[in-house]
């Protein structure tokens, strides 16, 4: 039999499936109307992603009348804290792998990570920054992409932090969306770029399109990341039970963390050396 396929230029395959249930004019039930309702509204950001279209906002109002919804914003903030809760209970590789999109430029491989959270979320995230670095690279080693980003993104500001594991990262980065990276934290701040379809991953190939070259230490840095050496290194993912029985990805067998605290510790004796240097 063909498949049947329903493709629309909505913000949520929930628009997709609320508005099939109205051309056949099937009644929703209470709760899978609650269903929909909650899906568009975590796809669109409450209704605030530059992918929300007239559409979906009529769902969401339509939806909320079968629902029983009086405060469509409420029901959204509450999603999103629940969401963010999520966070505290899990691995670094499950955050950085639960919403990760590959894409291929040509030969080009990107992969861009994003997570979307409240401001508590923000912070804790960026906390822990070093490790989802680690995680990064060890990720980029391991499936070989040219470039991997990771934003984190406040749902309620509406602004978005980009963590940034490399030297191509930054460059690209810095070139595609015309910010500077913070040399201290390895974070750029690229403002109001909630939608990785619309507004993220669209500068960066307009970048690569127009040209993009790598200056010749970030190509090396790249070259190096991607090694034989350094895909034996980032060993692998693996689920892990607890004592409780409760399963989590870990990643096991990594090497790159202990060379990338060695690296940081000799870059510091340096840095140490060439001021006692100078001050005699």
């Amino acid at each position: 039999y063909p498949i049947y396929i329903d493709i629309r230029p909505w913000g949520s395959v929930a628009t997709i499936l609320s508005h099939t249930y109205f051309r056949n004019r099937v009644k929703l039930p209470k709760n899978i109307a609650g269903l929909l309702l909650s899906a568009i509204l975590s796809d669109t950001l409450n209704m605030n992603s530059p992918t929300c279209t007239p559409t979906d906002q009529l769902m969401v109002a339509t939806l909320a009348k079968f629902a029983g919804v009086e405060d469509v914003d409420e029901l959204a903030q509450e999603q999103f804290r629940a969401k963010s809760k999520v966070l505290q209970i899990s691995s670094i590789p499950e955050i950085l792998l639960a919403d990760l999109k590959r894409f291929n430029l040509g030969d080009i491989a990107i992969a861009f990570g994003v997570c979307e959270t409240v401001s508590a979320g923000v912070e804790m995230l960026l906390s822990r920054k070093r490790e989802i670095i680690e995680e990064m690279q060890a990720e980029k080693a391991e499936k070989q992409d040219t470039y991997m980003f990771f934003a984190v993104i406040d749902v309620l500001k509406l602004n978005s932090q980009l963590i940034i594991c490399g030297d191509a990262e930054q460059e690209l980065a810095e070139k595609a969306f015309d910010c500077k990276m913070d040399e201290k934290t390895r974070v750029m701040n690229i403002g109001k770029r909630v939608s990785r379809k619309k507004t993220m991953v669209p500068p960066i190939g307009e970048t690569l399109k127009n040209g993009f070259k790598l200056s010749e230490k970030a190509a090396e840095a790249n070259k190096k990341a991607l090694s034989k050496d350094n895909v034996e290194k980032a060993g692998h993912l693996e689920l892990v039970y607890n004592k409780d029985c409760v399963g989590e990805i870990r990643r096991v067998g990594s090497k790159l963390k202990k060379a990338s605290l060695k690296l940081k510790a000799m870059a510091a004796f340096t840095r140490g050396f060439v001021k006692a240097s100078n001050s005699n």
